[in-house]
């Protein structure tokens, strides 16, 4: 199995034409997340297809409680001619057309308590999935259904407060596609492999001491800048912190763009069942909203939705 990330934006809005501030406000009796809600739930059977970026989206299960709408999607692209093989036997299996589109299935969690001014938006990261084309999808549809009001969305990023009063334990870096060459002993074809490198602390030692993991949360520190590693490979950057016995694994965006982006499993592991995921991204949520100050409480993740918002739908 591809390892699967976890990844955030947040949703807002205001009324255009307006001093107002960017927030949630209700818009047509429903919030955004009962609009939300709503759009899914008017998606087509046979997806959503954009020629532009030649993107594809069907909707495959929605579940909505307490203060979320939870999606699974099937999600990729298209316009690509060519042939699917059976890797094992190396026999053609069926042509590739231009309209065939090879998706991955992953999921989308949409959060919005009550009171909040924010919606966040948590997206499995699985391959080449698109979850953030939902966002930007319902966004357009928001626009189509009520242009009295302008909508924006934004980065989530990993500085939060989780990450502040945990410690830092482990800093990983793999640089893709190293070519081990004749040096190392290879007389013949060289070997191209990928490869892994890791700082810990020094022996006796659980933790960096505080101030290098603020260093490197804030930026101030190119983690990769810490090993030995040609600049002309690709490479990827993570931070394990642990809190309360409990350790989560952080890989880092680029210089200057600290997206938020938890890895949940990583290559070989089984995907997270569907209850764990949404535990995660609750965590996430959670930890973002206690930031802007808002309390977070049980009754957002178990809490039931009433008969009215869940009869509610686009064509009504």
């Amino acid at each position: 199995m591809r390892k699967t990330t976890l990844e955030m934006k947040s949703l807002q809005a205001r009324r255009r034409n307006s001093d107002d501030l960017l927030g949630c406000p209700m818009i047509q009796e429903h919030s955004l997340l009962e609009h939300f809600y709503a759009y899914v739930q008017s998606i087509p059977e046979n997806g959503l297809k954009d020629d532009d970026s030649e993107l594809y989206l069907r909707v495959a299960n929605i579940q909505c409680s307490g203060s979320y709408v939870f999606v699974t999607i099937e999600s990729g692209i298209f316009g690509d001619n060519g042939k699917v093989y059976d890797v094992e036997t190396g026999v053609m299996k069926y042509p590739k057309n231009y309209s065939d589109s090879m998706t991955t299935s992953s999921r989308v969690v949409m959060y919005l308590p009550p009171m909040a001014s924010t919606a966040m938006f948590a997206v499995e990261k699985v391959g080449d999935s698109r979850g953030f084309f939902l966002l930007n999808s319902f966004v357009a549809a928001m626009y189509q259904r009520d242009d009295s009001f302008i909508y924006r969305t934004g980065n989530i990023y990993e500085a939060d407060d989780w990450a502040e009063t945990s410690k830092l334990v482990k800093i990983e870096v793999t640089a893709y596609k190293k070519t081990l060459s004749h040096r190392g002993g290879l007389e013949d074809s060289p070997i191209v492999a990928n490869l892994s490198q890791e700082l810990t602390p020094p022996k006796g030692e659980h933790a960096f001491v505080d101030w290098f993991k603020k260093k490197i949360l804030n930026r101030q520190i190119d983690v990769v800048s810490l090993f030995d590693v040609s600049e002309d490979l690709d490479k990827k950057s993570s931070i394990i912190l642990e809190k309360d016995g409990r350790q989560k694994k952080i890989e880092l965006g680029k210089t200057g763009s600290p997206l938020f982006r938890e890895v949940l499993t990583d290559n070989g592991d089984l995907p997270l069942d569907d209850d764990k995921f949404l535990q995660k991204t609750a965590e996430a949520a959670a930890s973002r909203y206690r930031q802007l100050g808002l309390a977070w409480s049980a009754a957002y993740e178990k809490g039931e939705w009433n008969a009215d918002a869940l009869a509610f739908r686009w064509n009504s």
